[in-house]
C-alpha cells in the first residue's frame, strides 16, 4: 500500500503543476505601474482520477517593465484531497515575462515566458524538488468593462521525473474602479499522459 501511494504521489507532482498562470499578466499595465493579485483556484481530475483534486492559493504581483514589457512574480501552494492516507503540498515561485505587440488593433496580442522553481512535501515520497518552464500567447479584448482573453501556453515540467502539457485558458476581467478589478478564468490541461485536466481560478486585483 505504501508503495502505490509512493507512486500516485510522484504522478501527481508531474500531473498538478502545469498550468497558464495567467491572472495578473491579463491586465496591462504601464511603465512604473503594479497590479496586486491574491487568488484561489480548484483543480480536478488530477491524475486522471475524477476524485483526486487540488485546491490552490496564491499571490500574483506584476510590474510594468515599460510600455510593452510586464514582469510577473507568482507564489502558489496547492493541497491535495481524494487519496486516503495521503498528505501533499506543492509549492512554487514563478518569474513571467510577457511582452506587448499588438495593443487593441483591434485586440491585444503578447507573447512570453515563465520558469518555476517547485516544491514538494508529502508523508510518502520525501520533499523533491523541480522545475517548470513555459511559453504562451495571450489575446485580449475590451468590451466596455469587460476584458475577454484567451491563452495557449505549453510547459514541461521536471520534478521526480519529466512531463509536458498543453494548456489553453479562457478568463474574463471586471473592472469595477479604476484600481480594483476581478479576475475568473479557466485552464483546460491536455498532458502528455494522454488525458485532461481542469483548473478553474478566482482573483481580486488591486492596481497601483
Amino acid at each position: 500500500m505504501k508503495r502505490f501511494l509512493l507512486i500516485i504521489v510522484l504522478l501527481i507532482s508531474l500531473a498538478s503543476f502545469a498550468r497558464a498562470e495567467v491572472l495578473s499578466s491579463a491586465i496591462p499595465v504601464s511603465l512604473g505601474q503594479w497590479v496586486l493579485a491574491p487568488f484561489i483556484g480548484q483543480q480536478t481530475n488530477v491524475n486522471n482520477n475524477s476524485a483526486l483534486s487540488q485546491t490552490l492559493y496564491g499571490f500574483s504581483a506584476g510590474y510594468g517593465l515599460c510600455d510593452r514589457t510586464e514582469l510577473d512574480l507568482i507564489y502558489e501552494y496547492g493541497t491535495f484531497s481524494g487519496v486516503p492516507g495521503m498528505e501533499m503540498l506543492l509549492q512554487s515561485y514563478s518569474c513571467s515575462l510577457k511582452y506587448n505587440l499588438l495593443l487593441e488593433a483591434p485586440v491585444s496580442l503578447s507573447v512570453g515566458a515563465n520558469y518555476s522553481l517547485i516544491s514538494q512535501r508529502d508523508n510518502f515520497a520525501g520533499s523533491p524538488s523541480g522545475s517548470n518552464y513555459g511559453f504562451k500567447v495571450l489575446i485580449s479584448k475590451v468590451f466596455s468593462s469587460l476584458h475577454a482573453y484567451v491563452c495557449l501556453n505549453r510547459s514541461i515540467t521536471s520534478l521526480a521525473g519529466e512531463s509536458s502539457a498543453t494548456e489553453a485558458t479562457l478568463g474574463g476581467m471586471w473592472v469595477i474602479t479604476n484600481q480594483i478589478v476581478l479576475i475568473t478564468e479557466n485552464t483546460w490541461q491536455l498532458q502528455s499522459a494522454g488525458y485532461t485536466s481542469n483548473q478553474l481560478c478566482f482573483s481580486a486585483a488591486y492596481v497601483l
